[in-house]
């Protein structure tokens, strides 16, 4: 692997860059150093990383160095949401169900 390219990285260096889209070639715009981790890495590690290098993805290596899969934090907060009990929010407030009209149909008001 040469490098990555990322969202951020086009908005940033290549058209915030002064970088000519037509002459431009991707490996002019790479991160030769992305953050990367292990498949067997910790996810607390993953994290502080991802948080360390201000990243919002890590590709995963296996242990031979060859890219396994990428690792986002779009991926990582749908995992959360799954752990995360809707009951843990709490009851839902009044003024929510009045705006939505339960208030009027139930008799609430």
């Amino acid at each position: 692997m040469i490098g990555t390219v990322s969202e951020r990285d086009l908005a940033r260096q290549g058209m915030g860059g002064g970088f000519d889209p037509d002459e431009a070639t991707v490996f002019m715009l790479c991160d030769p150093h992305p953050a990367v981790c292990f498949v067997d890495a910790k996810l607390a590690s993953a994290l502080a990383l991802m948080r360390n290098r201000n990243q919002h993805w890590l590709l995963v290596l296996d242990r031979a160095g060859q890219v396994a899969g990428m690792l986002s934090m779009t991926r990582l907060l749908s995992m959360l949401e799954t752990l995360v009990p809707e009951e843990s929010t709490g009851p839902e407030p009044e003024y929510v169900r009045r705006v939505r009209g339960d208030s009027c149909e139930n008799g609430w008001l």
